[in-house]
């Protein structure tokens, strides 16, 4: 054969495994031969593991396949170290598919694994190699899809770091605000428990019910989409220094949103991952006032300005300035930024800070701060010329031809050269709080040049010649003539040789002769009360305040008495306080209120002092022990046959319809019937797939020239006898543009004959209710609220009617009343009584080991689940923080109890009590005992997350948490197994917690990371 040289090129081995091949090589003749075995090692990439922060995502070529790794039976292993297998004996037909979403827009930036054929048992595993050792608390983020997570989280997360013993997650996925793709969860690794550097972290999703896996269009499948990110569950705190009154105009590093638990790190650069964004950014009290933010959103420790279509801006009024004693200055703006790339090419950011045209503040350089990479946070800074307590600085991004997105951090503002300063003649501003600390028991005359600037909170039961002022921080009363003067008033007071004294036991500022006091000209703004507990009276923190107290009732002793002079008030829960009136007053003469209720006024040296006879007029629920009257509540859903699936609808059970009448009778004998209409209108009863408790009376023929006879009329048999004030709600909506009118109203009658007006209705939060109501194709939830007056009662078995009725025949779409377009009476319909502590009322402990309690009995705005309301709680109320507590994020009002993540199984909330101050201050062991309860998903498949959690605030250390293992599954496949959910799953169930060490200081916080809760009946007692 002679010499000769054979080159022979191998593709990668896609499997996991060592693959030989023996290849012949032959003379042309075939006369002489040799053969070459080849052996090539399994096609898993060597790697020494990820670096920290973990992060992977899948690869595509030219063709949109994997790129990154291959897929060897049910795993994948990519190039980085990441191996996803999915678990079980069955074959899933893991395949990698691009695009996996959208595919008909050709979104190529969609991709990932699809795995079907789930069985109990089978789960997600993920290995994930490590560099260096891991420990601490995380947040593992993936991209998901098919797996039902709006309607409650599937999948049970835990983790591993020996690939033996695997512990469950911390903390309930949520859903990343910005696409539904994302989810993100909290888990902790001990340090005894760490992952060595150089092993695995192994993750395991195991879905709680592999049956409610998939979508209509790929049942059965699951889509693990995008990749993974494990990092930081709190991202490190910002080193700015705070604003001062000599260099430090301003500093924010968004410390606020360290904590962020729906939103990813873009400095990852994790491709469309970097998408996921969390919900739009609160300013923080701090800041309120100051900051104002366009498209602004939460990411881990920094924030996010604009969408892929519409640009953000962060703006800042240096008013700080005017606490610097500054007229006039430069200032350098400075601050990290970096463009956003997610699934288009990366484009720089162009970080531009201007100034408003009014204030004579100038940018050098047109604003330009400089140019930032995308996904990578670069320092830029801009001097402002000449910047003055009314100047607004605004940081935008100028390059938004392909990409508006942004995100900004660590901004300082300071003062550049030498600053413009008032002489000695021109006041200078301070706090109302630091007038107030002038007095020592004596009159003083003022001897500083300053000025008080608040607002007004009253010109009504205040000393002779006198308005309440107060700014964010405390309040006094001035004796001063303005022009004018309302509540509300911005005020600007020179106080230099103004005297302060006390009169009638109240503190009186009285400025010079001469001094200036008048209106600044700003709009007016009505007081806003802050709650309290009555323990915050005393001690002067809240002095001058309008505030809003607990529930309160006037002591028997005083009953009989009028407001003028001082009333002793009392709450639930015993505690007393003074309110007083003056004799000038304009209510002064008014009888006490009789009932019980909130309580507004102004804090004046320890008292309660109300600004007009409305402070007192929500006191009209019944006092504390009596008994409400309230009637047995009434309702009726329609309801989804889970087995009746027809396209995309199902069919309602619980009700027949006859068509030709348009009436819909219940199982109970009670109806609804659609009243006049076009020759051509229609009516049918359905449900819509994705939601089984959608069901709807679907109804045309909203036409003709007697339209506004049309109606739509409930007719309910009384389950006890009907009195009093009561509450009618139900669903009402309508399709997109559809012409229907647009404005209804709501009636009643007694004989289906007579009909009565009256009735008020609201929307979503249920706060505002008015004569009529507006529909729409949202929010589909209303609830109005009627009296039957003194001396008409509906006997028990006999029958109310009410009635939707339209009022004009303006339409909702904007054209004309076109009688093909639906109206749906949704979901259902209930009546009950409209009155505080009408339910849930609490009936709780006060013996000598009782050192909290709270029922939330003063609450009454809201569906009240447990009517049952159902899903009309997919509207919900107001949001709700008791007076006295306080709160944080979604917590929402409802009949005697309090509902924690309004409208989506991803939203969280808090509340904080009062201070015990029953307790000292020696540490004590004490029991927290409470009432939850659950929302039920529409789909009736999975539960919610179950995440509150209780802390003890400024001292006390939690024993352990609420263990929610023995609640019942969600079953609804069938009717049967809905009616048993509900039955079993849809009540109270009692939670105690112990805290040792707690003292007067300490204040107890419920929370929730995810999932809908409802809380009541709270008691702390003494071990």
């Amino acid at each position: 054969m002679g010499d000769a040289r054979v080159t022979i090129t191998v593709a990668r081995n896609t499997t996991a495994s060592e693959r030989t091949a023996s290849v012949v090589v032959a003379t042309d003749d075939g006369n002489s031969s040799m053969t070459v075995q080849l052996t090539q090692g399994a096609g898993v990439a060597s790697t020494s593991g990820y670096d920290f922060p973990l992060a992977d995502m899948f690869f595509i070529d030219d063709n949109y396949q994997l790129s990154n790794g291959f897929i060897d039976g049910n795993s994948c292993y990519l190039d980085g170290g990441l191996v996803i297998t999915r678990t079980g004996s069955s074959d899933s037909g893991l395949t990698f598919v691009c695009p996996c979403h959208n595919a008909s827009k050709n979104q190529y930036y969609q991709r990932g694994l699809v795995a079907g054929n789930w069985n109990d048992g089978d789960a997600w595993l993920l290995e994930i190699p490590v560099k260096e050792e891991l420990s601490g608390d995380l947040r593992y983020g993936f991209g998901s899809r098919r797996d039902n997570i709006l309607s409650g989280n599937p999948w049970k997360l835990e983790w591993s770091s020996d690939g033996t013993t695997f512990h469950a997650f911390s903390g309930a996925t949520v859903q990343g605000a910005s696409e539904a793709v994302w989810k993100l969860a909290e888990f902790t690794i001990p340090a005894e428990q760490k992952v060595p550097a150089g092993g695995k972290l192994l993750i395991r999703m195991t879905p709680d019910d592999p049956t409610n896996l998939g979508s209509a269009s790929d049942p059965g499948t699951v889509l693990f989409q995008h990749g993974f990110q494990v990092f930081s569950a709190s991202a490190p705190r910002s080193e700015l220094p705070s604003a001062d009154t000599e260099r430090i105009v301003f500093s924010c590093g968004f410390d606020d949103l360290c904590d962020v638990d729906n939103a990813t790190d873009i400095t990852l650069d994790q491709g469309f991952f970097n998408s996921c964004r969390g919900g739009s950014y609160g300013i923080p009290e701090a800041l309120r006032g100051l900051v104002s933010i366009i498209n602004g959103y939460d990411r881990p420790g920094y924030l996010h300005l604009g969408t892929s279509t519409s640009p953000g801006t962060f703006s800042v009024t240096l008013k700080h300035l005017e606490e610097m004693n500054i007229l006039r200055t430069d200032v350098k703006v400075s601050l990290r930024a970096a463009a956003v790339q997610s699934v288009l090419e990366p484009v720089d950011g162009d970080i531009r800070v201007t100034v408003d045209g009014e204030s004579g503040a100038t940018a050098d350089n047109e604003g330009r701060a400089g140019t930032v990479k995308a996904n990578v946070f670069g320092e830029v800074s801009a001097i402002i010329r000449g910047a003055t307590p009314e100047t607004v600085v605004t940081i935008s991004n100028a390059n938004t031809e392909i990409e508006h997105r942004f995100c900004i951090d660590d901004i300082l503002i300071e003062v550049e050269g030498e600053p413009e300063r008032p002489d000695a003649s021109t006041p200078t501003k301070c706090g109302i709080d630091e007038v107030r600390a002038l007095y020592s028991g004596s009159a003083v005359q003022i001897g500083e040049n300053h000025y008080l600037l608040g607002r007004v909170v009253s010109t009504d039961n205040v000393p002779e010649g006198c308005f309440a002022l107060a700014d964010t921080e405390s309040g006094l009363f001035v004796k001063a003539a303005v022009d004018g003067v309302v509540p509300g008033d911005e005020v600007r007071v020179v106080v230099l040789n103004a005297s302060l004294d006390k009169v009638d036991g109240l503190l009186v500022l009285t400025p010079d002769a001469g001094a200036e006091v008048g209106k600044t000209g700003e709009p007016v703004e009505e007081p806003v009360p802050v709650a309290i507990a009555v323990s915050d009276l005393a001690g002067g923190a809240c002095e001058g305040l309008y505030v809003e107290m607990p529930a309160s009732q006037v002591i028997d002793a005083d009953l009989s008495r009028s407001l003028g002079g001082e009333v002793t008030f009392e709450t639930a829960s015993g505690d007393t306080y003074a309110v007083k009136t003056l004799q000038n007053a304009s209510f002064a003469s008014q009888s006490v209120p009789q009932g019980s209720g909130p309580v507004f006024g102004i804090v004046a040296e320890g008292k309660l002092m109300p600004v007009s006879a409305d402070d007192v007029a929500r006191m009209t629920a019944a006092r504390f022990g009596e008994k409400v009257y309230a009637i047995t509540p009434v309702s009726e859903f329609f309801l989804a046959d889970p087995t009746t699936l027809s396209g995309e609808e199902y069919s309602v059970y619980g009700c027949t319809l006859d068509g030709e009448n348009q009436l819909v009778t219940f199982d109970s004998g009670n109806t609804v019937q659609r009243m006049g209409g076009t020759s051509d209108r229609t009516g049918r009863l359905a449900a819509v797939a994705s939601q089984l408790y959608n069901g709807r009376f679907i109804t045309t023929g909203w036409s003709g020239e007697d339209v506004l006879d049309q109606s739509m009329v409930i007719r309910m048999k009384a389950a006890s006898e009907l009195k009093g004030t009561l509450r009618f709600g139900f669903g009402w909506q309508t399709a997109s543009k559809a012409n229907v009118p647009k404005t209804w109203k709501v009636e009643w009658s007694t004989d289906g004959s007579q009909w009565n007006g009256g009735v008020e209705v609201a929307v979503t939060p249920f706060v505002d209710f008015a004569p009529t109501f507006a529909v729409t194709n949202a929010s589909p939830f209303k609830m109005s609220r009627f009296t039957l007056p003194e001396g008409t009662t509906v006997p028990a078995g006999s029958d109310i009617w009410m009635r939707i009725v339209p009022t004009t025949t303006d339409t909702y779409g904007g054209g004309a009343l076109d009688s093909s377009d639906p109206l749906y009476l949704h979901h259902g319909f209930y009546l009950s009584t409209d009155t505080e502590r009408a339910y849930h009322t609490s009936d709780l402990p006060s013996d000598g080991n009782v050192v909290f309690t709270y029922g939330f009995d003063e609450a009454i705005h809201g569906h009240d689940y447990f009517i049952p309301a159902r899903h009309f709680l997919s509207n919900p109320a107001n949001l709700y923080i008791p007076a006295g507590w306080t709160g944080t994020g979604e917590t929402r009002e409802c009949p005697g109890y309090v509902m924690f993540g309004g409208n989506s199984n991803a939203k969280k909330g808090s509340l904080t009590t009062p201070k015990l101050t029953k307790l000292g201050d020696t540490p004590t062991d004490i029991t927290v005992k409470f009432k939850l309860a659950f929302f039920m998903p529409a789909n009736y498949a999975s539960s919610e997350a179950k995440t509150l959690a209780v802390a003890a605030v400024n001292a006390g250390t939690v024993v352990s948490q609420p263990d929610y293992s023995s609640i019942p599954v969600i079953r609804g496949a069938t009717i049967a197994e809905m009616e048993q959910t509900v039955a079993t799953y849809v009540k109270w169930y009692d939670y105690e917690v112990r805290i040792t060490g707690a003292t007067a200081q300490t204040q107890i916080t419920f929370s929730t990371t995810a999932g809908r809760h409802f809380l009541d009946d709270i008691v702390v007692v003494r071990d």
